[in-house]
């Protein structure tokens, strides 16, 4: 009995250590990236399986001090295991313009300024797309892409188009917000949808459900930004804005 009882106690405590282990190493895959201010201030959230983040302390009371945020273009990074890795760089442009608009265009609808330089109440906004995987496609004069092409592809919304290109399916964001003046680490997060933290959940992801996304993280910054302007006791549950990378809940 004591035999089986220690077993099954050792067995108890290996797995919480290889499971601790697993938790741990996520955000330290990312930390090659140099992104983020600090990739040992990150923990895992219960909002979602693969979700790493951290929230200074007081920070979303502290959000009561700014009223404007700065929307700093994304940065792209391709993954390792992605077996083409040659993009045009108007592609990649394209990508994170459609980030960049998706994001500023919300916040700004829930109120809040969109700036273009640092100042006291002004927020900076910082995001990465990870583990982004490039498709390969047959050379052919029409993959020519002519000059301007970009920004009207832009405007009209064909730049959905990318999804021929690249694969969305283990995508990983990493989003930091600071203060603009001292560069303070308010927020920072790891989200993702799959790469070394989730592989075997592969779930296709649509441009539609990535630009949905990027609204509705963008719809709990302003939620969050609001409630530090009103007792806590009136603070709505900003978790409650889905924002998933996938149509269903994982």
């Amino acid at each position: 009995m004591y035999k089986t009882l220690r077993q099954t106690l050792a067995l108890t405590i290996t797995t919480l250590w290889v499971a601790s282990a697993a938790l741990a190493q996520a955000p330290a895959n990312y930390a090659a990236h140099e992104f983020l201010t600090d990739y040992s201030l990150l923990e895992p959230f219960a909002d979602s399986v693969a979700d790493y983040r951290y929230v200074a302390p007081n920070a979303f009371k502290d959000l009561a001090n700014y009223q404007a945020i700065m929307v700093d273009q994304p940065e792209i990074f391709i993954s390792p295991d992605s077996k083409y890795k040659g993009a045009k760089p108007d592609d990649l442009k394209a990508i994170a313009d459609l980030m960049r608009t998706s994001l500023a265009t919300q916040l700004e609808e829930g109120g809040y300024n969109i700036v273009q330089a640092p100042g006291p109440g002004v927020l900076y906004l910082r995001l990465a797309l990870s583990d982004l995987e490039l498709i390969k496609k047959k050379r052919s004069i029409l993959s020519f892409t002519p000059v301007g092409l970009v920004v009207h592809t832009v405007k009209t919304g064909a730049m959905k188009n990318m999804a021929k290109k690249v694969r969305l399916d283990y995508i990983t964001l990493e989003l930091e917000v600071t203060d603009s003046t001292t560069g303070d680490v308010l927020v920072a997060g790891l989200i993702s949808q799959g790469g070394e933290t989730g592989k075997e959940k592969k779930q296709i992801v649509s441009w539609e459900v990535f630009e949905a996304y990027l609204q509705n993280l963008a719809k709990r910054m302003v939620c969050r930004l609001n409630n530090a302007k009103i007792p806590e006791s009136d603070w709505a549950d900003c978790l409650a804005i889905k924002a998933e990378l996938t149509k269903e809940k994982r």
